[in-house]
Formats: C-alpha cells, sequence, structure tokens
C-alpha cells in the first residue's frame, strides 16, 4: 500500500527524537494511509485495513499533545518571542516522554502484509466503487455542514476541516503530480483546508494556556482569539465558493 514505507520510515525517526517536523510528517502520513486503506480495503482485506486504521489512529491520538504544544510554540514565535516560551518547551518534553512510551506500546502492524494485496479481490472496479463511495460520504457530510457553518462549536469545525482535508486528499489520488499544480478544484480545498487550519492553531494556542495550571497570559489569549475570529471571517468567502462549486458539480 502506498504510504506504508513512509510511514514506517517516519515512525522510526520519531521515536528516536521527537523533533517537531518528524511529529507533524508523521500525523500527516498517518491520515493519508488510514484514508488510503479505507479506500484499499478491496485490496488489503477488511481485517488488515481495520488493523491498521486502528493502529495508526491510536498513534495519532498519542501524539497530538506532543503537536499542540509544536504549534503552541511556533505561534508564540511569530507573534511573541520568548514569552513563556521556556515553559511552554518544559512540558513539551515531559509530554513527549509520555508519548512516546504510548507510541511505543501500540502493538505495530504487520508491514510486509500491509504491501501483499489480495489478488482475489484486487480489482479496480471494486477499487473505483470503494473510493466513489467514501468521496460520496466524506461530500455528503459536508453539504449537511455547510449552510449551517456558522452555528457550529468548535468541535464541529474542527470536524468539518478533516472531512475538507479527506477531501482534498481525494482529489490527488485522481490527479498527477503535474495535473494537481494546476487543478483549481484542489486549490480551493487546500486554501479553505489552510484556513480552517490557521483558526484551528489559534484555537489550540488558547486552550494550551488554558489547560496549564499557571495564570494564562491575558494578552496572548486576546490575541489568538482575535486571530481565530479573523481566520474564521476568511474561511467564510472559501465557504461561499465551495457552496458555488459544489452546487455545479
Amino acid at each position: 500500500m502506498a504510504g506504508v514505507a513512509r510511514v514506517e520510515n517516519l515512525l522510526g525517526q520519531c521515536l528516536r527524537n521527537g523533533e517537531p517536523d518528524i511529529v507533524h510528517d508523521l500525523r500527516v502520513a498517518l491520515r493519508r494511509t488510514r484514508l488510503l486503506a479505507l479506500v484499499g480495503t478491496p485490496v488489503l482485506g477488511k481485517v488488515s485495513a481495520r488493523d491498521f486504521r486502528q493502529w495508526a489512529l491510536k498513534l495519532a491520538t498519542a501524539l497530538g499533545p506532543v503537536r499542540d504544544y509544536d504549534v503552541t510554540l511556533e505561534w508564540l514565535k511569530a507573534h511573541s518571542p520568548g514569552t513563556r516560551e521556556r515553559l511552554i518547551r518544559q512540558r513539551r518534553a515531559r509530554t513527549w516522554r509520555e508519548a512516546r512510551l504510548k507510541a511505543k506500546a501500540v502493538t505495530a502492524p504487520e508491514w510486509k502484509e500491509l504491501r501483499k494485496p489480495n489478488s482475489a479481490t484486487a480489482r479496480p472496479g471494486r477499487l473505483r466503487e470503494k473510493f466513489h463511495k467514501v468521496q460520496s460520504q466524506i461530500c455528503d457530510a459536508l453539504d449537511r455542514d455547510a449552510p449551517q457553518f456558522d452555528q457550529l462549536d468548535a468541535a464541529g469545525r474542527h470536524e468539518f476541516r478533516r472531512a475538507l482535508r479527506r477531501l482534498r486528499y481525494l482529489r490527488e489520488l485522481e490527479l498527477s503530480r503535474r495535473e494537481q499544480k494546476s487543478d483549481r478544484r484542489l486549490k480551493r480545498l487546500i486554501a479553505f483546508q489552510e484556513t480552517l487550519g490557521e483558526a484551528q492553531n489559534c484555537a489550540v494556542v488558547r486552550a494550551v494556556f488554558s489547560q496549564n495550571s499557571a495564570p494564562s497570559p491575558a494578552e496572548l489569549v486576546n490575541l489568538a482569539k482575535a486571530q481565530e475570529q479573523r481566520w474564521l471571517a476568511r474561511a467564510q468567502r472559501h465557504l461561499a465558493a465551495f457552496m458555488r462549486a459544489r452546487a455545479a458539480e
């Protein structure tokens, strides 16, 4: 299965040093391969696909708190260098040690088995059918929530962004690398997803400060909140374009 070798390689690097870029790249690779495993169920078989997806989700979840601290440190570096940075780094280091133990405790999949297609079921027609089924389910969820995006809470917006990201990944699977560079639909999806991602990062910063025992620096929390609102306002323009494009399909 495409992406498995990358996940295996990144996992080894991550467990050795836990560098921010490696943690981020591994979580992205896990998201992509989880979707690939779902689409590739006719090839992998239900049990292998399910086991891999569960393993990838557990691993990504274990690394999530580490990524939250990395996002916060990146935000502080851009907007308030030095402020609370030492404290956040200390907590990041402690969280990484805990996450590393959890990650190592998650039983890894049988990598060799994942690379062996099931010749009895690996028919292009079944893959296309599964691909379009997954794509349709994602689109249905987005079509349901898009008109009421303003009423979604933080958790709802996060789920909307995740669905948008999966739709982007599927679009990339449909296109060659060359086609991806000029595909307008893909560019719109990426811009919309990244705008919501920036808003989510601001929400993460606020959450990191609010969950710690030390008093939250009000000026930083307010700045993050204001930036989140600006990103969400920008997302509205992407949302309108997205809904027009969906209506035209």
